[in-house]
């Protein structure tokens, strides 16, 4: 529980430093889609990565550990995530995996930042649901590039279409759902329950489903969060 609670107060923190608001806007209207996940355990390399993705225009948060970067994205379900195969005693990979597992995070772009340049392991990641592989050194040109592709990628396979569900409108890569015309002021986990309740219609779910399926049983919480 205090894991949890320190783990959330560094994200709270983090989004506050860029000037992320509770809407998911930034204060220069970049939206919370627009964010980057960078799950990297060195300081030198996670500063070089936010210059180079702040210089192009990505707002990013970094996570050191495993558990925290998974935290993040299941509270953020950002676009985009950058992990790093080491991460200290833990597995970059296995992180990847668990990612994958989460409804809400399978569209997200997953691209393997790492020293690891055999054929193996490239094929190995790739298996485990990586959808690019740079090999360290890398330049920050590249990598910039890279995320720019990706995002395009995701963009063409998932599309920009509208999810409507009688006068309710969802717009799921603009973070933004309307009803009857009336934009709907929505926290970033309560957009993320609409939306999956919206693509799942028709269909029952128990409370500790809906944990599972949004929240990932990454919350220490009991199933009466889903009513919150």
């Amino acid at each position: 529980m205090i894991e949890n609670l320190r783990i959330q107060n560094e994200l709270t923190v983090s989004l506050q430093n860029f000037g992320i608001q509770e809407s998911g806007r930034t204060q220069s209207g970049l939206l919370m889609d627009d964010l980057v996940l960078v799950v990297e355990d060195e300081p030198a390399l996670q500063e070089l990565l936010r210059e180079s993705l702040k210089l192009a225009g990505f707002p990013a948060i970094f996570a050191g550990t495993l558990r925290q970067g998974f935290s993040m994205a299941c509270n953020l379900s950002p676009r985009t995530i950058l992990v790093d195969w080491n991460l200290g005693e833990e597995s970059g990979l296995m992180l990847v995996r668990m990612l994958r597992a989460i409804p809400i995070l399978r569209d997200a772009a997953i691209i393997m930042v790492t020293s690891r340049d055999s054929e193996k392991d490239k094929v190995l990641a790739f298996e485990c649901g990586v959808d690019d592989y740079i090999t360290k050194p890398y330049s920050p040109r590249e990598l910039v590039a890279r995320v720019k592709a990706m995002r395009r990628r995701v963009e063409i396979n998932s599309g920009n279409s509208t999810i409507n569900v009688g006068f309710l409108n969802i717009e799921p890569h603009a973070h933004r759902a309307s009803f009857m015309g009336r934009q709907l002021p929505l926290r970033p986990k309560e957009f993320q329950l609409l939306l999956f309740l919206a693509k799942s219609r028709g269909r029952i779910y128990s409370r500790s489903q809906l944990l599972d399926q949004v929240w990932g049983g990454d919350a220490d919480t009991g199933e009466r969060t889903v009513d919150g």
